[in-house]
């Protein structure tokens, strides 16, 4: 009976996978059905799940490309993946962490332009669930927090993107740029720091702080600042002491 019971479940599977191949250029949503239907008989067919590979492949294509006449069929697309990878555990089992990844991220993105930054968040988080050492999802994260005024959680994305990696300290620099003009002083001074603890041989840093503290009033601070820039900037000054100025 076991024999029997796998025959007929690879029978259904080759006859879904049929069915999926004549829609798979036509009509997407058909032809992913048609695939999960297969999956659903016979969940480890090779060819099953290389066909889905393949769709997901192709649609993700078309939604990264989609213009403005194509922003709505697209958006439609993204959201019947988002909700079939929500409603059949088959699905992401056939896509690569990458590729599963990539459509919470572009469904967090959609939401993001209809300003439901509660949902964005969720679909990031789930999209980290995927690939979690992804500093482009930490930092899409922090916007986000950031957009929301949430600073704590902001801050510690921003964190997570800089320790997986270390070129995205730039954020910090940004973000010091940002108070600065605000006149948060005292805010862009620690963001500079947090940028110049990971980058530093970024030593423009340097100068930003000591303008910073100069605006702040603590002359002796700026100068440090400013002569740890001159020190590090003569020859052989990047041998020099790299500790940042007292706060």
């Amino acid at each position: 009976m076991a024999k029997r019971i796998d025959e007929l479940r690879q029978g259904f599977a080759r006859q879904y996978l049929g069915y999926a191949e004549r829609y798979f250029n036509v009509d997407s949503g058909t032809a992913r059905r048609m695939l999960l239907k297969g999956l659903h008989y016979c969940p480890d067919n090779v060819s099953l799940q290389e066909n889905m590979a393949l769709l997901a492949e192709k649609d993700l294509a078309k939604i990264r490309a989609a213009v403005d006449n194509e922003r709505e069929e697209s958006r439609a697309l993204l959201g019947d993946w988002h909700d079939a990878l929500e409603k059949n555990t088959l699905l992401a089992k056939c896509l690569s962490p990458d590729k599963v990844a990539e459509f919470y991220r572009q469904h967090a993105i959609m939401l993001i332009d209809t300003k439901d930054y509660a949902g964005a968040i969720e679909s990031f988080q789930a999209a980290l669930t995927c690939t979690p050492e992804s500093p482009d999802l930490h930092i899409s994260l922090a916007d986000v927090f950031f957009t929301l005024e949430n600073y704590p959680s902001g801050i510690t994305h921003l964190k997570k993107a800089v320790e997986c990696d270390r070129n995205y300290a730039q954020f910090w620099e940004n973000m010091g740029d940002n108070l600065c003009r605000n006149g948060q002083s005292d805010a862009a001074i620690a963001a500079y720091e947090q940028c110049f603890m990971a980058l530093p041989e970024h030593l423009g840093l340097l100068r930003k702080i000591g303008d910073c503290y100069l605006a702040l009033g603590q002359m002796e601070a700026a100068r440090e600042a400013y002569l740890q820039l001159k020190g590090r900037l003569q020859p052989g000054g990047a041998e020099q002491q790299t500790s940042l100025p007292p706060h």
